[in-house]
């Protein structure tokens, strides 16, 4: 196992917890980024420290920086934002030393993650999660691969919904696979590994048993999606694709229910739920799973990015239940 320098480590650490309470706990943007500079200005304040480990704390800092822009993306502002993120991938991608690598990971995991969001460029963000991955695999961190896995599944769907069906089929069998792998890393860890007060510990690795979990939930989110979206380009399966769909978005709310910050993905999952209920001609459970994503919307725990990506789905059934 490849091990990593203790204040890039260290620093690590502290974007995470900024990370948990300001992305996934109370979503704030302002207030993570000022998390992020507070963490960051601890570690640079230390006159001693190589240029290496300074431009990779930095870089982490950019990085985690651009994913709290990307949750806050609206219809108004996108564009704005848009590009204020993907500048501060570029600078964190020009900081990267290459004796760090897992810098380059994390980057590449998070620049992933926004291209699959806003279906900017599916192909690099295969290519970035392969390698976070791959760097992830090295380092013998189940967690993160089991994340780039996932946000990797997520990216094949969205490229297979660019190409006619007969050539989307290889991206949705990519997408599940993937999918499918995260669960399987996770279900590992749950299973084998030591638990102790919200800790996993595995293989000499601690894990927050709730990033597991979420984790999990995230995959089986997207595996439930890989099947609903299967259902309109496979017109000869499509009912099978659909009540498959139900089964694991069902399963992928119930794991959100058990980690503490799962209302907002509770919310998602109900709405596209509601979609696929629609396709389904199921009326009145449409309805019960629109009004639990409304009162997602209303408490505020969805994020203005998921309104944007998922307007297609919120204006069908909307239009559906009028009908």
């Amino acid at each position: 196992m490849v091990s990593i320098d203790q204040t890039i480590q260290d620093a690590w650490n502290g974007f995470e917890e900024v990370f948990f309470k300001h992305r996934i706990l109370h979503p704030d943007k302002d207030r993570a980024i000022e998390g992020y500079d507070a963490v960051a200005q601890k570690h640079l304040s230390d006159d001693s420290l190589d240029r290496d480990i300074r431009d990779s704390v930095e870089a982490l800092k950019k990085a985690y920086s651009a994913d709290s822009i990307r949750v806050s993306i609206s219809p108004e502002d996108d564009e704005n934002k848009t590009a204020q993120a993907l500048s501060y991938f570029r600078e964190s991608m020009e900081l990267i030393d290459s004796q760090h690598d897992i810098v380059e990971a994390i980057v590449r995991e998070f620049r992933g993650i926004f291209f699959n969001q806003f279906r900017i460029d599916h192909d690099l963000g295969i290519e970035d999660l392969k390698k976070a991955e791959e760097i992830y695999e090295k380092h013998g961190h189940m967690e993160k691969m089991a994340r780039s896995s996932s946000v990797k599944g997520a990216n094949y769907l969205g490229r297979a919904l660019r190409k006619e069906v007969t050539l989307g089929k290889d991206d949705f069998r990519e997408s599940e696979g993937c999918f499918m792998k995260a669960i399987s890393l996770s279900d590992e860890l749950l299973s084998e590994g030591t638990v102790n007060d919200g800790l996993i510990t595995y293989k000499g690795i601690d894990y927050l048993s709730r990033n597991i979990i979420s984790i999990k939930a995230d995959a089986n989110h997207g595996l439930g999606r890989a099947h609903y979206l299967r259902a309109e380009a496979d017109e000869n399966n499509s009912e099978h694709h659909l009540m498959r769909s139900v089964e694991i978005l069902n399963e992928s709310e119930k794991l959100y229910s058990e980690v503490e910050g799962g209302e907002g993905p509770t919310a998602i999952i109900n709405l596209e739920k509601a979609y696929v209920l629609s396709l389904l001609n199921m009326k009145d459970e449409c309805r019960i799973a629109m009004e639990r994503y409304n009162e997602g919307v209303s408490t505020g725990t969805v994020q203005d990015a998921s309104k944007t990506v998922l307007k297609h789905e919120v204006d069908h059934v909307e239009q559906y239940l009028d009908g």
